[in-house]
């Protein structure tokens, strides 16, 4: 389940990426290089169950990729820094990266930094909500692994929020699966319940029938449905 929302997640970063990659031919040459780099680090990345190697490897092609345009950054505070849609890109993959990787509160630290700054963001770009709900989503998960319950459920409704406001709604099924896990672990078994007996149809209703698959063995492991 981990591995198939974690490619989920770098499939809609893709869409920004083919977006920005577009763009980034028309401007300068430190864009196209930093849009290259980025897609190097999310094809190491999606390759990394299959063919391990040094996590730091990767997270200097995303740091490389950002400096191109943000030099000396500093990953602790940039709140109230304004972030062009490519360099929000590179940080929400770099925290999604660092989950993938095992490192949980460095993760969570990224992507709370990064969200606090996205939402001071006042642009009405396409490209930023869909950030913001692959990052909510993906705190969601990283608190979710912490047992931080009751705040991965704050990020898992800003997803579901933030996806139904901006009709970016792709991943919509999968967030309502990750809040009917978080509800099973807050004890909610009727909440998680309506939730999996809802969302099953519609994805087999849309193709999505191994996710499908994942949530019926999900709910008869853990709910006995």
């Amino acid at each position: 389940v981990e591995l198939i929302l974690v490619l989920l997640f770098f499939a809609l970063s893709s869409v920004i990426l083919v977006q920005v990659f577009v763009k980034a031919h028309f401007t300068s040459e430190e864009s196209r290089a930093q849009t290259l780099g980025l897609l190097k680090a999310q094809d190491v990345i999606e390759r990394w169950k299959e063919n391990p190697g040094e996590p730091e490897a990767v997270l200097c092609i995303l740091d490389e990729a950002l400096a191109q345009t943000k030099p000396a950054f500093d990953y602790e505070d940039f709140r109230s820094v304004l972030l062009s849609v490519r360099e929000a890109n590179i940080l929400s993959i770099r925290a999604a990266a660092l989950s993938r990787f095992g490192n949980l509160p460095g993760a969570i630290r990224l992507g709370e930094e990064l969200m606090t700054c996205l939402k001071k963001h006042k642009s009405s770009l396409k490209e930023y909500q869909i950030i913001r709900i692959n990052l909510a989503f993906n705190l969601a998960q990283c608190l979710e692994k912490e047992r931080r319950c009751s705040e991965a459920l704050v990020y898992i409704q800003m997803a579901e929020e933030l996806s139904l406001n901006s009709f970016e709604q792709a991943l919509l099924p999968e967030i309502e699966f990750g809040r009917a896990k978080i509800c099973h672990l807050l004890g909610n078994d009727k909440e998680c319940t309506a939730i999996l007996k809802a969302i099953v149809p519609y994805m087999k209703l849309v193709h999505k029938t191994e996710f499908a698959e994942i949530v019926c063995d999900y709910a008869e492991k853990e709910l006995g449905l």
